[in-house]
């Protein structure tokens, strides 16, 4: 990297506000991680669920060294459909507020060397055409399942394309979710650059986790049509007919948790069954350091940080081949099933419980620091960056 530090302006879709204090933090970590080597300013829009028209705002704050813009925009005061599309796509609109957020930001950096939009639905539009008019290199990092789950189709595809197409890199946080924007934009170029786990908070327990009951531990937001956890409920009532030294706690909450609630009495788990709910960063990490195996049963995952959160805190992991964790599990640090193979997830788990021990939780965190903590991706990111911006806008 050059010994002028870099202007960065992050554009970011999702980014943590007054309504979603936890939306985007993935994002705001690779904020965080560059700081050491470029001067960033992050530019984030969002549609306030609760603000009126009087109450709109824009928000210029600095927090741990990062210059913020957050615009907040009202809920529509019109009741009636043709005037809210009217207002939604002019005074109320996303992009035009992004763009001016971005002029913003570039006076408040003293200029900018590169924007780096984060997912592109929503403020893709924006960041590609002011990198344009500013003649400063675009770079896009996208961490989206909806690439997958559900594609975009029209017009939304074709300015996907474009966006992605227009970055000079495009970062995805796995081999997965690469593949899944390379159908969408087969001219992009691809660089994987993951999720950042804090490998300094997520640690192994200092003392043993030899216990009669063993632990096993599922972490989602409960929403089964993506996490299948109804079928790690079936798998574990399999797995209660061939022992009972074991227990499994769920934790998170989400749109479907009552019903899994009643599908874990409906199939006698109660006796090993636990929900916590949701719980804090500190409350994770405690519940993890008592686990002996973590269980994912997802239908696709873009990365799973969970997951890896869970090998930091010394914890091998059971999970389906479903895109992201394949990036960091193999056999030296958990089990691979296939999606949707309850008999192969009841085998992995019975197995594991017998054999969670054999693993050094050390050396699991040592593989997760050595690639996903914050100092790794940081320089990651920033050989990006020194790349590109080595490059005239013409090349």
């Amino acid at each position: 990297m050059n010994t002028c530090r870099p202007k960065v302006i992050f554009v970011a879709s999702w980014y943590p506000n007054e309504d979603h204090p936890l939306n985007g933090i993935f994002i705001q970590r690779h904020a965080r991680a560059i700081l050491p080597w470029c001067d960033v300013g992050v530019v984030y829009v969002h549609q306030s669920l609760g603000r009126t028209w009087s109450e709109r705002e824009v928000l210029v704050t600095e927090e741990d060294g990062i210059k913020t813009v957050r615009v907040y925009l009202s809920r529509s005061p019109f009741g009636k459909i043709p005037l809210n599309l009217v207002f939604e796509r002019t005074v109320n609109s996303p992009l035009l507020h992004a763009v001016r957020g971005i002029g913003h930001m570039v006076r408040e950096l003293g200029g900018v060397d590169l924007i780096h939009l984060n997912v592109v639905p929503h403020l893709g539009l924006a960041a590609a055409l002011a990198a344009r008019y500013l003649a400063v290199p675009l770079v896009t990092s996208e961490h989206s399942s909806h690439y997958h789950n559900a594609p975009p189709e029209g017009l939304q595809r074709r300015i996907g394309r474009w966006v992605l197409e227009s970055s000079r890199v495009v970062l995805p946080v796995s081999r997965a979710l690469a593949r899944d924007l390379g159908a969408i934009a087969p001219g992009a170029r691809f660089r994987i650059v993951p999720n950042i786990v804090d490998t300094s908070f997520f640690v192994p327990p200092r003392g043993s986790r030899a216990v009669p009951v063993k632990r096993m531990i599922h972490v989602s937001l409960l929403r089964d049509s993506d996490k299948n956890v109804s079928g790690l409920l079936a798998a574990t009532r399999q797995l209660k007919e061939r022992r009972k030294d074991f227990e499994l706690h769920i934790v998170g909450d989400g749109p479907d948790r009552s019903r899994l609630e009643d599908l874990s009495r409906a199939l006698d788990l109660s006796d090993v069954t636990v929900f916590h709910g949701r719980v804090d960063s500190p409350g994770l990490r405690d519940l993890l350091q008592q686990s002996h195996v973590f269980v994912l049963n997802s239908r696709y995952e873009t990365f799973s940080i969970v997951g890896a959160e869970a090998l930091a805190c010394g914890v091998p992991v059971v999970s389906t081949r479903c895109g992201g964790p394949e990036d960091y599990l193999d056999g030296s640090n958990g089990i691979l099933i296939d999606v949707g193979d309850t008999d192969g997830l009841v085998a992995a788990m019975d197995r594991m419980l017998d054999s969670w021990d054999r693993y050094d939780g050390e050396a699991l965190h040592a593989s997760i620091a050595e690639k996903y903590s914050a100092e790794s991706v940081g320089q990651q990111l920033v050989s990006v960056y020194d790349e590109v911006i080595g490059l005239s806008p013409g090349d």
